[in-house]
């Protein structure tokens, strides 16, 4: 990766947050990479060079650093707009680190052969799909030993290693140390399952508490403007998550008490897309505050984030729920729908979680009796949940936005702003823009009477590639 003098000093030292996760930094005097935004002593650019991805670093035979912690950079390169194909794989290699992932079944999964992914992952983040899934194994289990007081042995395992003798070897091999001398000072045990999540500045924590706190379902999530709650089940293990932001060090905190510490992984990344933490927000709000309609709403408030979902079925069910009904309303229906159909949650909390979301092979067979739904509305919920049962519709956060859309629209009573707004929150598909959204459409008017949706579609052109970003501005408007 080639950056001269006079950007590495003038830009992407000026601007290290803004920088971080997009270039590694390696120190060939030390063998040491860092973040942009590592507190060590800057080195000469003749001692140093660039990488666009940690694997890459690895690869090239660098040491992750002990001070700048690589393994809590946000984001990715991905991110940078370069390659869909290879966000999308990130995504899957995120949901299976657990797993060996070969890499002919990683490119049919995203419809190409085995040895053009390479080539992607060579051209976009400098080395190997192999590479990267290892070095995203080794910076997980690095991050848990430093943070959490979780055992070596459920480090090894939660971070995808499938022995300990395999977790101490790569862990030895990249920092020419034994993992347990990664651990520095005393850490709580009685609360092992903390971590620290990072985020680029600025993030505008209770705009997404705010956002969720309306939509909580009752008795499954929990939102106030510091902490969000919910309950979870995988596999058909349930716990919950709480979620707390600090800004002042750039990170939120996530609590996790699950039975299964070989998920603490995939529910970690999942908390990421829910908080959008990975979201290059910078580069999003410069373009958007060029506009001259959301200009003065991005420089008022920056940091606004794309909430994504924890549950994509309940998600789906609930936008399927809120068709023309206040938010209130669909809150009141969605949490009889948790209530009566929804798996007990026996795990003492101080949040009032009590359920579970019900799943598709329960809520297909339900009669829905007393809830309050219209028999439209049923039909189209049982339609899509026998759907999501046969593997006609998957929530996979890899999946292609088009291919996703086109799946739903083919459910009875799903239309193009329920579609739209699901891709935007379920596979994050930052372009994604439900234009006949009724407050979208009274947003950009300038008495608060609805616009034409070709009007909005054509003031929509010039927010891409970011309209769903572009969306959340509005709504935080009205």
């Amino acid at each position: 990766m080639e950056i001269s003098e006079k950007v590495y000093r003038n830009t992407v030292l000026s601007e290290a947050p803004a920088f971080d996760g997009l270039i590694f930094i390696g120190v060939k005097t030390t063998g040491i990479f860092c973040r942009p935004v590592c507190p060590a002593k800057t080195p000469k650019f003749s001692n140093v060079e660039f990488y666009k991805s940690a694997g890459a670093a690895i690869d090239a035979g660098f040491r992750p650093c002990l001070r700048c912690r690589p393994e809590c950079t946000p984001g990715t390169a991905a991110w940078m707009g370069t390659s869909t194909v290879i966000l999308r794989a990130l995504k899957l290699i995120n949901q299976n680190i657990e797993g060996n992932i070969d890499l002919e079944i990683l490119g049919n999964k995203l419809g190409i052969p085995g040895r053009h992914l390479r080539r992607l992952f060579k051209k976009h983040l400098g080395t190997t799909p192999s590479s990267v899934i290892n070095t995203i194994k080794l910076l997980f289990a690095k991050k848990l030993i430093t943070e959490t007081g979780l055992s070596m042995a459920d480090i090894a395992f939660a971070s995808g290693y499938k022995s300990i003798r395999n977790f101490n070897y790569q862990l030895k091999k990249v920092y020419n140390k034994p993992p347990s001398a990664l651990r520095k000072g005393k850490i709580s045990t009685s609360k092992p399952n903390i971590l620290h999540l990072s985020f680029h500045p600025p993030l505008n924590f209770r705009q997404i508490t705010g956002f969720l706190k309306i939509r909580a379902i009752p008795g499954v999530e929990f939102a106030s403007n510091d902490i969000y709650s919910r309950s979870i089940e995988i596999d058909n293990m349930t716990g919950f998550i709480t979620v707390s932001c600090k800004n002042k060090e750039n990170t939120v905190n996530l609590e996790v008490e699950f039975p299964d510490i070989e998920k603490l992984f995939y529910i970690t990344e999942t908390v990421k897309s829910l908080f959008d933490l990975n979201a290059p927000v910078k580069n999003i709000d410069d373009r958007l505050k060029k506009d001259k309609f959301l200009g003065n709403l991005v420089k008022q408030n920056p940091g606004i984030r794309v909430p994504g979902s924890f549950n994509s079925f309940e998600l789906c069910i609930r936008a399927i729920v809120g068709q023309q009904v206040s938010v209130k309303g669909a809150t009141t229906i969605i949490g009889r729908i948790a209530s009566k159909y929804g798996k007990k949650l026996n795990i003492p909390n101080n949040f009032g979680l009590k359920n579970v979301f019900p799943g598709p092979e329960i809520l297909a067979i339900s009669d829905f009796e007393g809830i309050g739904l219209t028999k439209t509305r049923i039909s189209t919920i049982k339609l899509l949940s026998k759907a999501v049962l046969e593997d006609r519709i998957i929530f996979n956060p890899f999946s292609d936005p088009a291919d996703l859309k086109n799946a739903l629209l083919q459910i009875k009573g799903i239309g193009e702003w329920t579609a739209r707004y699901i891709i935007m929150r379920t596979v994050k598909s930052p372009d994604a823009f439900p234009y006949s959204d009724l407050g979208l459409l009274k947003a950009v008017s300038s008495d608060g009477t609805p616009v034409p949706e070709k009007l909005l579609k054509n003031m929509a052109e010039h927010w891409k590639p970011w309209r769903a970003y572009a969306a959340m501005y509005l709504w935080s408007n009205l």
